[in-house]
């Protein structure tokens, strides 16, 4: 997420109670529809412009090693369900978190009280 500086603490709390509410109870068919709907809107829109489609090209194959084609996105996107995302966000919660922050940090909450909210 990104935020202003002045609410980096509150940003921090926002996500880990989504990433812990997504955890414990399944997200609902509309919550998904949208979530799909905008992700895919995000990929196809990005693929508009020459230097995102060279930046998603090089993402593509340092994560997956191949280039996917938009109706192969699309289908995948389609193919997630809610106890795919339900199970991602419970292996999330279990471990240890990961913290990455950019910018004007001052107020980022220290890792130990990221990881206390997760925990």
């Amino acid at each position: 997420g990104s935020c202003l500086p002045t609410h980096v603490e509150q940003l921090v709390g926002v996500l880990v109670d989504e990433l812990t509410r997504v955890a414990t109870a399944p997200i609902t068919p509309t919550e998904l529809a949208r979530a799909k709907a905008q992700l895919k809107s995000a990929v196809f829109m990005e693929m508009e412009s020459r230097t995102a489609q060279l930046d998603n090209v090089s993402e593509q194959l340092q994560y997956t090693g191949r280039v996917w084609l938009p109706e192969e996105l699309g289908a995948a996107i389609d193919r997630v369900t809610a106890a795919d995302l339900q199970r991602l966000a419970a292996n999330l919660v279990k471990g240890r978190p990961a913290v990455a922050a950019y910018g004007q940090v001052d107020n980022l909450p220290s890792f130990e009280s990221i990881e206390r909210l997760v925990n």
